[in-house]
């Protein structure tokens, strides 16, 4: 019976489970996409916004200043104008199938009105899904729904 605990958790365990605040888009290889983002109620002269994903910094912009992650070079932007109204939605040009995964906004702030020491405050959770012009969306649902099946299946079995 304890296997049978084991085989639960790994099976269950495989499977992603996002936030409550967290959005899925989907978006074609090649075309440009949009991960929506807003902050509002926090006080910055000069907003500084980070975008990553689980492996690295995607962009960031702190006034003009502007940094582009590795392979994001020329595709990214969260322009200067909708930040400092509040829009600091990413635009990916040129969508890749290593695009897809889950993206995070930050924002800096200032821990107290005087402190000179920043915290970063997570904004938006976004999961990318890419597919192709045939529209072929990645597998990882597919995979995710036939480990619950023979989850369900082996549990059958066992009884």
């Amino acid at each position: 019976m304890i296997s049978l605990y084991y085989f639960y958790i790994i099976c269950f365990s495989s499977a992603v489970f996002l936030p409550v605040e967290s959005q899925i888009i989907s978006a074609p290889v090649g075309s440009t996409v949009v991960l929506p983002c807003k902050w509002r109620n926090i006080t910055v002269q000069t907003p500084h916004v980070q975008w990553s994903n689980v492996f690295e910094t995607v962009f960031e912009r702190k006034g003009v200043e502007i940094y582009e992650g590795e392979g994001y070079e020329n595709r990214v932007d969260v322009p200067q104008d909708n930040l400092l109204k509040g829009n600091c939605s990413l635009v990916l040009k040129k969508v890749r199938i290593s695009d897809e995964g889950v993206y995070e906004s930050y924002m800096s702030v200032k821990r107290r009105k005087r402190a000179s020491t920043t915290k970063w405050v997570l904004l938006q959770s976004i999961e990318l899904a890419v597919y192709d012009g045939a529209g072929v969306k990645n597998p990882r649902l597919q995979i995710i729904l036939l480990s619950l099946l023979l989850c369900l299946l082996f549990r059958r079995v066992q009884v």
